[in-house]
């Protein structure tokens, strides 16, 4: 796995902290773990990928699939990103017009459900 992921609860929302490349070697576990977590209850995920500084189309598909997850069980899914490359390929991609991106954690947590980005 090339990339780390750590979870904490900051009231209601899910915090999963990503931290390496998020590619095709990597796509799996992050999309293994966000689909969990979800099928553990978490309803509001909030993925904090300002310790990414590469994401392939691998590692947006995982994303997307973790936001059809949590909206089939009445959740959110919001994505933070600070790196300049990562910001780039959810704008051209047209990602953050599907999920509400931030450029800070505490943005993504203050923010309303339905803001995307």
């Amino acid at each position: 796995m090339d990339v780390e992921i750590s979870v904490e609860q900051h009231g209601t929302a899910t915090v999963v902290a990503l931290t390496g490349r998020l590619d095709v070697v990597s796509s799996d576990d992050v999309e293994r773990r966000l689909d969990e977590l979800i099928a553990r209850g978490s309803r509001h995920i909030v993925v904090d990928a300002t310790g990414v500084p590469y994401i392939s189309s691998a590692g947006l598909k995982a994303m997307l699939h973790a936001q059809k997850a949590a909206q089939i069980h009445a959740g959110t899914l919001r994505v933070v990103t600070a790196n300049e490359f990562v910001t780039q390929v959810l704008r051209t991609t047209g990602f953050s017009r599907l999920v509400p991106t931030f450029a800070t954690l505490p943005e993504a947590l203050a923010a309303p459900a339905a803001q995307p980005g």
